[in-house]
């Protein structure tokens, strides 16, 4: 990562009447662009960071060094710590080094509003990447094996019910359709459900079904994650037989991507019907 700035004595570690450069602004030459990435990002490994328990300003900055090769001056790096707390992202309390040493520290917390933040764009972060990623070495986000006889009759039958509920809730459908995505690339979607909002808008809906021995694997919900994002879809689902692992599942949920398992396909199925009715 790029390093803002050489590294200074801590002016406002200690006590809170002394006065140090902490209005200091962001040093180097890089653009207004460049300028709000960096903030962001950096503002992103703080709260990483804290996630992990209080720190000084005096230890964040050890971390940021260690953890992400973040260069960053007292100047640069207080800013960011005044800005996260007037946000009410992180909390920062003045404490005693030790119970008979006069000076304090000020040692910051994440706050609810700030995990909630953090987890919000690290979602954000890994979406890029992972598109980035996926699009860059051009893998295949939906490959197909060939079907048994039998097993062509079980997608068949799950796709037609799921179809027909969808077609019910007011979606237009399209089954095993190739859809081209912001990025330019053909993705082939088991079955893709679109239903107009007003205004103009829509809600796009990427289904997939998933019937095997092993169910959807996180390589597999990776690439229904990247194909969802890139095909801009308010919402990829996934109906999997048999049930899902626990991984898989949180996984899942991090990226936002509502999983029905069941026994079969038709379980599965049963209990999105049940999900929308309920909503």
């Amino acid at each position: 990562m790029l390093s803002i700035s050489k590294v200074e004595s801590d002016p406002q570690e200690e006590d809170p009447n002394g006065h140090g450069n902490g209005s200091r602004l962001v040093a180097g030459m890089i653009d207004d662009d460049s300028k709000n990435i960096s903030r962001q990002l950096v503002d992103v490994e703080i709260l990483y960071l804290l996630n992990f328990g209080p720190k000084s300003g005096y230890q964040l900055k050890k971390n940021l060094a260690s953890s992400f090769h973040l260069d960053l001056s007292y100047g640069t790096l207080y800013p960011h710590l005044h800005s996260l707390d007037k946000a009410q992202l992180i909390s920062g309390t003045w404490k005693y080094q030790s119970e008979n040493a006069p000076l304090r520290k000020r040692m910051y917390s994440l706050t609810q509003k700030g995990l909630a933040k953090l987890s919000k764009s690290i979602g954000s972060l890994s979406r890029i990447a992972l598109t980035m990623q996926f699009m860059l070495a051009r893998l295949d986000l939906n490959p197909k094996g060939e079907a048994t006889p039998e097993e062509k009759v079980i997608l068949e039958r799950a796709s037609k019910k799921t179809e027909d509920f969808l077609k019910n809730q007011g979606y237009a459908i399209r089954k095993n359709a190739v859809l081209r995505g912001f990025s330019g690339l053909d993705h082939k979607v088991d079955l893709h459900a679109s239903k107009p909002l007003g205004d103009g808008r829509k809600e796009d809906l990427v289904v997939k079904f998933a019937d095997s021995i092993s169910g959807i694997s996180i390589d597999d919900l990776f690439k229904v994650y990247v194909m969802s994002y890139d095909l801009q879809a308010a919402r990829a689902i996934v109906l999997s037989s048999p049930s899902v692992q626990d991984e898989v599942m949180k996984l899942a949920d991090f990226y936002a991507i509502t999983i029905y398992s069941g026994k079969d396909l038709d379980e599965a199925i049963e209990k999105m019907i049940s999900e929308f009715y309920d909503r």
